[in-house]
C-alpha cells in the first residue's frame, strides 16, 4: 500500500477544502483547547482527534496531510482483507478484493478522507464482531462502534439509535434466559 502511495506529494496538491479544516482543527487542538473543540461537533471531532494524534508524530502540517492521506487510503483495504479472512474467504480472494479497493479511484480520489475514517471504524467493528460468539455481545459492540462513527459523521447517529433499539429489544427478551457468565459480560460493557 505504501508503495502504491509513494511520491503522493509530487503528484497531488493540498486542497483547501474540508480536509484542510480537519487538519487545522486537529493540529491546533491543544492551543484552542478542548472547550473550543466542543463547538466543532459537525466537523467530525473523532477525526479531529485522529489528526491531533498524527500531528504528534509528524514534523510539519504538510507531512501530516500526506501521511493521513496515505493511511486513509491504505488502512481500509487492509481491514477489508482482515474482514474477508475472518469470514473464512480464501487468501487469494481477500487479497484481490482488498487490492481492487486500494487501487480504485473511489479510494484514491475521495476527498475529504473523513468518510474513509468512518469506513475504517466500521470495518474494524465488523472484524471484531465477526470473532464474537454471542450475538447479543456482538450487537453491543456494533452499537458502541456506531456511536463512535457518529462522532465522525453525524448521519450515523441514526444507525446508533437503531442498533440501540435492537439491543434493548433483544435484552428485554433474552436477559432472563442468559447464563450468569453472559450477564457479567454484558454488565462489563
Amino acid at each position: 500500500g505504501f508503495k502504491f502511495t509513494y511520491g503522493l506529494e509530487q503528484a497531488m496538491d493540498i486542497t483547501l477544502n474540508d480536509e484542510s479544516t480537519y487538519l487545522w482543527q486537529g493540529a491546533t487542538l491543544p492551543s484552542r483547547g478542548f472547550d473550543q473543540a466542543k463547538y466543532d461537533l459537525l466537523y467530525a471531532p473523532l477525526y479531529t482527534l485522529w489528526y491531533y494524534l498524527l500531528s504528534l508524530l509528524t514534523a510539519t502540517r504538510i507531512d501530516l496531510y500526506y501521511w493521513n492521506y496515505q493511511l486513509m487510503t491504505i488502512l481500509p483495504s487492509g481491514l477489508i482483507y482482515l474482514l474477508l479472512r475472518s469470514h473464512n474467504r480464501s487468501i487469494l480472494l481477500s487479497a484481490v478484493v482488498s487490492w481492487l479497493f486500494l487501487t480504485s479511484t473511489v479510494n484514491m480520489e475521495t476527498v475529504p478522507k473523513v468518510s474513509h475514517f468512518a469506513l475504517l471504524i466500521m470495518l474494524l467493528v465488523l472484524v471484531i464482531t465477526s470473532h464474537i460468539q454471542s450475538s447479543l455481545v456482538a450487537i453491543l459492540v456494533a452499537t458502541n462502534g456506531a456511536l463512535l462513527i457518529s462522532y465522525t459523521r453525524p448521519e450515523y447517529l441514526l444507525t446508533f439509535l437503531l442498533l440501540s433499539l435492537l439491543l434493548v429489544t433483544r435484552l428485554a427478551f433474552e436477559y432472563p434466559q442468559l447464563k450468569m457468565l453472559d450477564r457479567i459480560t454484558l454488565v462489563k460493557f
